[in-house]
């Protein structure tokens, strides 16, 4: 019985994998698509003209981490993880610290990209970690009026493959790649109405979220193999 629920199970497995390929497939060509009209119809608009860019910072020199959870959060790139920010392994600083770079902190309004190594990777930080500090391997894009621009249509535009074109094509191609903030400026997206940017965003969080959906369901059968296994060698 054991082993027909495990082959069950792997087919279960199998077949959600495929599902979400196929959708990650559809969702990146729907973007491409759906993006790539937006400039040829309402033309494009330098980030610069709607926002404002400012860099993170790194720990005051001779200081560490806090060795316990403190209220004040440090965000690293090594955090940033599926638009978002994985938080199993988040530092945290003393309220000394903090207090010291209390300037670069991000909000939850704002678009997090990476500057500094692996570059071009963008989010939105979850609002339990609004006020956080930003690591200085990182720059917020902020958005000087939310009734015209929304923080998550210029995230899903960055994210994708138009976007990070626009990002490697200022990147400073040297032994450590860069991103300098005034380039981020310089980045262009497409001028695009607000209603029409939400109703794009419903729809990218609706794809994003069902892979998000069918990722957690293979990692649930994944345990569930595991555990299988683990009778079957008893």
């Amino acid at each position: 019985k054991i082993v027909t629920l495990f082959l069950s199970m792997l087919n279960y497995k199998n077949n959600l994998l495929l599902t979400k390929q196929n959708l990650e497939t559809l969702f990146l060509s729907y973007q491409l698509r759906i993006l790539g009209g937006l400039k040829e119809e309402f033309g494009d608009i330098k980030l610069g003209k709607i926002c404002t860019v400012k860099g993170g910072k790194r720990l005051p020199k001779g200081s560490n981490f806090s060795k316990k959870k403190s209220p004040h959060p440090y965000i690293r790139v090594s955090d940033f993880h599926n638009l978002s920010v994985d938080t199993s392994q988040i530092k945290f600083i003393s309220p000394d610290i903090q207090s010291r770079i209390a300037k670069y902190t991000i909000s939850s309004n704002d678009i997090y990209i990476s500057i500094a190594g692996t570059i071009g990777i963008v989010g939105i930080i979850p609002e339990e970690l609004e006020g956080s500090n930003l690591t200085e391997n990182a720059a917020k894009i902020v958005i000087n009026d939310a009734n015209s621009f929304s923080n998550r249509f210029i995230m899903y535009y960055l994210n994708s493959a138009l976007g990070q074109q626009s990002i490697s094509s200022y990147t400073a191609t040297t032994t450590q790649p860069k991103l300098a903030l005034m380039r981020i400026e310089k980045i262009k997206i497409p001028n695009t109405p607000i209603d029409l940017q939400m109703n794009l965003v419903t729809h990218f969080d609706l794809l994003k979220n069902t892979i998000a959906t069918l990722n957690n369901r293979i990692n649930e059968t994944t345990v569930i193999q595991q555990k299988l296994i683990e009778n079957l060698l008893k």
